[in-house]
């Protein structure tokens, strides 16, 4: 299954997305690094979306900075994503879905539920938390968007993903 990329301007920047399936919309959130095409090859995630298209369309994107969207000048902030959400279900004509958020998505669309009911049929959350700041120290958290792009590019099946201009780097060393 290799789904049909479009784009569509975001407060966030110029994001990609695609929809499959037939059915109520679904907007999909999956977490913090997406690629519509890569996701579709890791474990059993290709059959998980494709049963879901079965009885809903599913809106999938990568999150502004990842996959096919715009990396240059992306707004990562988490209100960028939430605007970034809202403007690709605009784009694919989903003015009332359902939304599904795993990870860091889970927050994401639970931030689109609170701030949007009149536009939010559903809510399913899997693996996520209420803020991911209180699950770490802060000298972690520091290292973790210090370091991220680059240590995220060391596998090729990976730097597929990430287009982040760390991706060439080489790994940084901690000081």
């Amino acid at each position: 299954m290799r789904p049909a990329v479009r784009y569509c301007a975001t407060p966030a920047g110029r994001v990609a997305y695609a929809t499959a399936g037939s059915g109520p919309p679904l907007l999909i959130d999956t977490g913090w690094v997406t690629h519509l095409t890569g996701q579709l090859e890791l474990f059993s995630f290709g059959a998980f979306i494709g049963r879901l298209a079965e009885r809903f369309t599913l809106i999938r994107y990568d999150k502004p900075g990842c996959g096919l969207s715009d990396t240059d000048g992306a707004d990562l902030s988490f209100d960028g994503q939430v605007a970034a959400a809202l403007a690709v279900a605009d784009a694919a004509r989903a003015d009332r879905f359902s939304l599904f958020g795993a990870s860091q998505g889970g927050q994401v669309a639970a931030a689109i539920a609170a701030r949007h009911p009149d536009r939010v049929g559903a809510l399913a959350v899997y693996g996520t938390c209420a803020s991911g700041a209180d699950q770490a120290p802060a000298e972690v958290r520091d290292s973790a968007r210090r370091c991220w792009p680059a240590s995220s590019c060391r596998s090729p099946r990976r730097r597929r993903w990430w287009r982040s201009p760390g991706c060439n780097a080489p790994p940084r060393r901690p000081r």
